[in-house]
């Protein structure tokens, strides 16, 4: 019996509503994944979920203060 891997949620990619500056934003958060939390966590294990949520917690924050 093979265990299905939970679906992973799309997330909202806008911030702050202006597309210019969105992209570069998220283009930053990309890095920051890429360099700085996927490098270690990927040895740990597969599961997306971890990162998943801290992309939305950190797109999450990004448009909070963007609305200020």
């Amino acid at each position: 019996m093979r265990l299905e891997e939970p679906t992973i949620p799309k997330l909202d990619r806008r911030l702050t509503g202006a597309s210019v500056i969105d992209e570069q934003l998220q283009e930053m958060i990309d890095y920051i994944f890429r360099d700085y939390i996927e490098t270690w966590y990927c040895r740990i294990t597969d599961d997306r979920r971890f990162t998943v949520e801290l992309r939305r917690i950190m797109n999450s924050s990004v448009s909070s203060f963007a609305s200020r």
